[in-house]
């Protein structure tokens, strides 16, 4: 299969909840899923207290993680090319759109081993102009011990706003999750190879089956936690497509990375 980007204010944007094509008419709390992710689920209000949503020009492109008042978790994809000046971040709220607090971009911080081509190190922090504070529907997240690493047959929940299939260009407002199981890095490296479009997989990242369940073009930089914890392993990095068998989506692991986020908190 060919490679499946999207580019989107003008920066590659990768994985959402989606999957293959839509069922017929499944219902979920009245909405019609059809027009949603596949195998995935609307997130219960307030699920994710940690997850915002990052936009720029009031168009959603990335997720990221809420560290603390001042400072998001993203992927670096998500950065390298963002205007800060017209950037903002939407905390405490399942719809992008509205609700919840929304605020300003002060600066951002790509991680500077950063590989635009080979996806490596895809990791960065975004500081804040008004400091979000922890409340109702808004907490923080935390982060895992340093150099752990997800356990193959284990559950993941990724979460965000972004587009249900590769072919779609427009974002669901309403937050969905989706539940993969994690796939050993050998398996993923193999389906991969060497240099698939430039990158690889390599022990910063992790991977998750995406046998019609995955994150997609607009879920990139947004978390995943195990199920019923705060705990980001990992941060929507890059796939071949969206939910296509075969190609797991790939994962910064996170816990990589716990001095250099710990050393640049805001």
């Amino acid at each position: 299969m060919s490679p499946n980007w999207k580019l989107a204010a003008g920066m590659a944007v990768l994985p959402a909840l989606a999957t293959a094509a839509p069922t017929a008419q499944a219902q979920n709390n009245g909405v019609d899923m059809s027009k949603r992710i596949v195998g995935g689920t609307l997130a219960a209000d307030g699920a994710y207290p940690f997850l915002v949503s990052l936009s720029n020009n009031g168009k959603h492109f990335c997720g990221g993680a809420l560290l603390n008042a001042n400072t998001v978790l993203t992927a670096a994809h998500c950065t390298v090319f963002q205007s800060v000046a017209s950037a903002r971040v939407r905390a405490g709220t399942n719809n992008w759109t509205k609700g919840g607090v929304d605020v300003g971009v002060t600066k951002t911080l790509t991680n500077r081993n950063y590989g635009l081509s080979n996806k490596n190190n895809d990791i960065a922090l975004w500081y804040l102009d008004t400091p979000i504070q922890a409340g109702d529907k808004i907490a923080y997240a935390t982060l895992p011990a340093a150099g752990s690493d997800p356990v193959p047959g284990t559950e993941i929940i990724g979460m965000g706003w972004g587009v249900t299939n590769s072919g779609n260009t427009t974002d669901p407002e309403d937050l969905l999750e989706v539940t993969m199981p994690v796939v050993d890095r050998a398996s993923c490296q193999a389906a991969y190879g060497e240099n698939w479009n430039g990158a690889s997989v390599t022990d910063n990242m992790f991977c998750a089956e995406s046998n019609g369940k995955a994150t997609c073009q607009g879920d990139s930089g947004g978390p995943v936690v195990a199920p019923g914890t705060t705990t980001v392993s990992g941060v929507v990095s890059w796939a071949d497509g969206c939910g296509n068998t075969g190609k797991p989506g790939v994962y910064v692991r996170v816990a990589q990375y716990i001095d250099w986020i710990n050393q640049n908190l805001a």
